[in-house]
């Protein structure tokens, strides 16, 4: 076997030698042997599968390391990623990635009604005990048992000819160096792809594929040994994917020596493999784990032994994926995992860290202990990397850092102690390669300066020796849950001490949130602090540096700080800014501020109270999405109370939120019909208070079970919005759980329905689908929206119905362009009817007010609406020319979003009385190397000719894009806007001087920012 072995991966060698002389020309020999030789060696037989795109959406913890995500797929635009090889329904299917390896993935849809159930099932047990149920139904829901995720089937050729042209570009592209992608393995997976085509019938393009492969290759032979280790790598992935699924030590043990025995020679991991195959067998031997020993004297008592025995039993199962490894120090209670698991069903990691100091005699204990755990190494993080140019440097226990494998007890215990002791940042990585035997004497050491020291007086530790992240793990904790007086100084000190404040700016609005008034002092030297530039050294960031911008920032810092110490009350705050007195950015944090101070119903109804009394839609809006959050605030700062377990409980002292004492407030809100004003109101799917009121109802009463139910609003906007209004409207009729009406929901129509429903409109005269469409139920529409997405022919065909123009709305008060724009009605969205209402954009461009077109496709293929109307403010444009001397030139910008499909275009416009030099330009004279000046405009006319370049080939982009989106590319039965916004400079400048002196953030003569505008008046 071995010689066998050796022969192949040399001849697989030989065939990079040779294979690189015809690559600079379509090949004229065929790789045949050399792909059968991977096919020899165990790459997939895909003569009868389907070319696929593969959307994991669920269980990417089961998936191994590194086998879905892959940035090659976007470097080369291909749709497909994977080969589906056979489909057994509630099972799943078995799908080839681009590297070789098998991957089970269950139907999504299946997945969540298996899910959904299991939601409800658990909600009604604990009916009556809530706060038991939302940890339940949450913990349960993110428990993935299975890989989930949703197909279609796509062009090959299609994605031939685009990675194609890639490696062409590549070749082109000789003397740069080669991207990071194909060094990293890139060549190798893209091999094996081509065998793959090659297998399928596609041999002109897969032989080409791989000549270009070798040319892009400094060494051909590396294209080879990567497609090599690339498969060993599949090989065993499925053996330990197979394992995790089993938990049978045994099986894993001879799958690892039966299927990669074939890579025994040329595999650099092999050796990692010989030393895990060893490992595994001890394993087997030894099926109870060893009673852990004393170390240094340290006693360990029962409830350590049963901790040990209990992390042995259940290993690092998929509870316990974001459970061992913390950038947060556990030793403070911080706590990133969630959802949270219920206390009964806390893991054996979790209790080890709730019990703080207390657990390192244990950790110290099982350092050494090589007992293998049922689990994936990769949830415990680490600090290692691999690259395929490393030849044989790396030992076996490193390189076996590269692959998914079960941890032992000691890993576990030294990644816990990695993540508390004070290691510097730059010895971390050193400390992390040494082993658990170079971690022993450290966690020692320390542990004996620190036992019987409380948290606080942890976290003041780490402030004065801490790691970088360990410090701001202090800080938090310091802030959010310290009790003696004397930290202040301390927190104070490393606040104002840090290189970059701006950096800490987070941290710092936490501490003045929690010390309000007694801050001032601080605030002032924190102040102080920003003006004063620092002494330059290597790699500091003086003060002073940043700019205007960055000066900006400092001052609108300083702003909210002022506000958070300053007197008033939550109620002052709100009635400064619904009278203009203030902006919201910053009330916000100040009123945040005082509302943590309060009992969750109280603050809810000191919000709610200003909300009504509001008279600016814009005012209401942005009450109403602060009364979305009180009942998760935190009373000791922003959001560290989920952190580090201070979090105010949504149902305080376990009362859920009640909604009777604050029905007459909601229901004022619910039926104020105006449009929410905003500045960013590009689009014609506008919303109003009464539906931010809804959104924000239904956030706060869902419950869990019903809470996933709502996700299919966005494809329904329009009756979405109906249904949460009357959602809401009904639970302050006292209507709750069934009695409220329901969600729509397309996993309720089964198969067999979907079926004759694709049938049906398949078989259908054009002229008959919209009435069939009709006649359908929202669950059916949704359903059906997901079913045609499989179906490219059905897509071209329905692409028409859904992209008629059923109504077109005028509101410029502009003639011609609401005749031309209110003329669009009855017709078919063209490209030729997008060209149109570029030249009516055209016309808007001059006006006194900001315009805009919005063509909104609907959903369900209910058809297109046009409107033309008056859009947000400054915020359309986006930000004005920074540069001075840059001129901004009038045009019309559009903006295309469609599910897959995103363009932008711009489309400058003369201004009336203003010739166009058509003369051709002669060759301008190149400015002599001492004038300066002249070099520089030199340089701004080529950059300017660049953004010419750019700018038309993003409108070839767009106009492509609009042909692809008519075509039914994409689904036509989902949602799709086109926006075009009328951009004027002059007006901007207008509105921008205006929005800033509204908001009172801008210094006098700061206008000088937006640099040399063109004046067309």
């Amino acid at each position: 076997m071995r010689r066998r072995c050796v022969s192949g991966i040399v001849l697989l060698l030989g065939l990079g030698c040779w294979a690189a002389e015809d690559a600079a020309k379509p090949p004229a020999k065929d790789y045949a042997s050399g792909f059968a030789k991977l096919h020899a060696l165990g790459l997939a037989n895909v003569t009868n599968a389907t070319y696929v795109k593969l959307t994991i959406t669920g269980g990417h913890q089961l998936l191994p390391q590194n086998s879905y995500h892959d940035s090659l797929q976007y470097r080369t635009k291909r749709k497909g990623n994977a080969w589906l090889l056979e489909d057994k329904g509630q099972e799943g299917s078995l799908f080839i990635m681009g590297s070789g390896q098998p991957i089970r993935v269950r139907d999504q849809r299946v997945v969540m009604k298996e899910q959904q159930e299991k939601a409800r099932k658990l909600a009604k047990e604990r009916k009556g005990e809530k706060r038991k149920s939302h940890l339940e139904v949450a913990f349960s829901m993110a428990q993935a048992e299975s890989v989930s995720g949703t197909w279609k089937a796509v062009d090959a050729a299609g994605d031939l000819k685009k990675l194609t042209v890639y490696l062409e570009k590549l070749v082109e592209k000789a003397d740069d160096d080669p991207p990071w992608e194909m060094r990293q393995g890139g060549w190798g997976k893209l091999f094996l792809e081509a065998a793959l085509f090659h297998q399928k019938g596609f041999k002109d393009d897969a032989n080409r594929i791989a000549a270009l492969l070798f040319e892009t290759a400094d060494d051909p032979r590396k294209v080879i040994r990567q497609a090599y280790e690339k498969l060993a790598q599949g090989h065993y992935d499925d053996v330990y994917t197979q394992f995790l699924a089993s938990g049978n030590w045994q099986a894993y043990l001879d799958g690892m020596r039966t299927e990669l025995a074939p890579f025994r020679t040329g595999w650099r991991k092999y050796r990692a493999i010989e030393h895990l195959c060893g490992l595994v067998e001890a394993r087997i031997k030894a099926a109870t784990p060893p009673t852990l020993k004393e170390t240094e004297g340290l006693a360990l008592t029962d409830e350590d032994h049963g901790l040990a025995r209990a992390l042995a039993e259940e290993g690092l199962g998929t509870k316990n994926v974001f459970d061992a490894y913390s950038g947060q120090s556990w030793l403070l209670g911080a706590n990133r995992q969630f959802p949270r698991p219920p206390a009964d069903q806390e893991s054996a990691v979790g209790k080890i860290k709730k019990r703080g100091l207390d657990s390192f005699p244990l950790l110290i204990a099982m350092l050494e202990d090589t007992f293998l755990l049922k689990g994936d190494s990769k949830s415990l993080g680490g600090y290692h990397s691999y690259s395929f140019d490393n030849d044989n440097e790396q030992t076996p226990q490193q390189l076996l850092k590269t692959i998914s494998h079960p941890v032992t007890r000691g890993r576990v215990a030294h990644m816990l102690l990695l993540n508390v002791l004070p290691i510097p940042d730059n010895e971390r990585f050193r400390v992390d390669e040494r082993g658990g035997e170079g971690l022993l004497y450290d966690a020692l050491d320390w542990y004996q300066e620190n036992k019987g020291k409380s948290r606080e007086e942890l976290a003041l530790g780490y402030l004065e020796e801490g790691s970088s992240q360990q410090k701001q793990s202090a800080l938090q904790y310091l802030i959010a849950q310290g009790e003696s007086p004397a930290r202040f100084t301390a927190i104070e000190d490393a606040l104002l001490d840090d290189d970059n404040r701006n950096m800490n700016r987070q941290l710092v609005q936490q501490y003045v949130t929690v010390r309000g008034a007694e801050a001032n002092e601080f605030v002032e030297r924190f102040a102080a602090g920003l003006e004063k530039p620092k002494e330059a050294g290597e790699g500091v960031v003086l003060q002073g540096d940043g700019g205007d911008r960055a000066a900006k920032q400092r001052k609108q810092l300083l702003k909210q700080l002022r506000e958070l110490v300053a007197a008033g009350s939550a109620e002052d705050l709100i009635a400064a800014y619904t009278k203009g007195e203030k902006t919201w950015q910053i009330a916000q944090p100040a009123l945040m501020s005082k509302l943590r101070q309060r009992p969750r119903d109280e603050a809810l109804t000191t919000v709610l109270k200003g909300a009504v009394s509001a008279e600016k839609p814009k005012h209401r809006q942005a009450l109403i999405g602060l009364a979305g959050q009180i009942p998760h605030m935190s009373a000791n700062g922003f959001g560290m109370g989920m952190q580090f377990g201070g979090g105010r409980d949504p149902d305080e002292d376990g009362k859920p939120l009640p909604i009777a004492p604050f029905a007459a407030q909601w229901r004022t809100l619910l039926e104020d019909e105006r449009v929410v004003e905003s500045e960013y109101a590009t689009s014609d799917d506008a919303t109003t208070i009464a539906v931010r009121a809804a959104w924000t109802v239904e956030s706060l009463y869902a419950t869990p079970d019903t809470r996933s139910d709502g996700r299919w609003l966005g494809e329904l906007p329009d009756r979405g919005r109906a249904l949460l209004r009357k959602r809401a409207f009904a639970r302050l009729d006292g209507k709750a759980g069934d009695d409220l009406p329901p969600f729509p929901n397309p996993e309720d129509v089964d198969d067999d329905r979907r079926k004759a429903l694709l049938a049906e409109l398949t078989g259908a005269a054009p002229n008959a689908i919209p009435a069939i469409l009709r006649e359908l139920n929202w669950d059916e529409k949704l359903a059906l929206s997901q079913a045609v997405a499989e179906d490219e022919p059905l897509c071209r065909k329905l692409a028409p119905v859904a992209h008629r123009i059923i109504e077109a709305k005028a509101g410029t008060d502009i003639d011609d362009v609401d005749k031309a724009i209110a003329g669009l009605k009855g017709k078919a969205l063209t490209a030729e009817t997008v060209k149109k209402v570029i030249e009516a954009c055209k016309g808007l461009t001059f006006a006194e007010s900001p315009y805009g077109v919005t063509i909104r496709r609907c959903g369900a293929g209910h058809g297109v609406v046009a409107n033309a109307k008056p859009m947000g403010t400054v915020a359309v444009y986006g930000r004005p020319p920074r540069k001075p001397g840059k001129k901004a030139v009038p045009a019309v910008r559009a903006s295309l979003s469609a599910r897959g499909l995103h363009a932008s275009g711009n489309w400058p416009v003369t201004p009336v009385g203003e010739a166009k030099d058509v003369q051709e330009a002669k060759p301008a004279k190149k400015a002599p190397v001492d004038d300066l000046d002249a070099l520089l405009e030199e340089a701004e006319d080529d950059l300017a000719e660049e953004d010419g370049e750019r700018a038309e080939r993003r409108n070839k982009e767009f106009w492509e894009n609009l042909e692809k989106l008519l075509a039914g590319e994409g689904n036509p039965l989902t949602g799709a806007e086109i926006t075009f916004t009328c951009y004027n400079p002059v007006l901007h400048r207008k509105l921008a001087e205006a929005a800033a002196k509204e908001k009172g953030d801008r210094a006098a003569g700061d206008a000088d920012d937006f640099g040399d505008l063109i004046d067309f008046e």
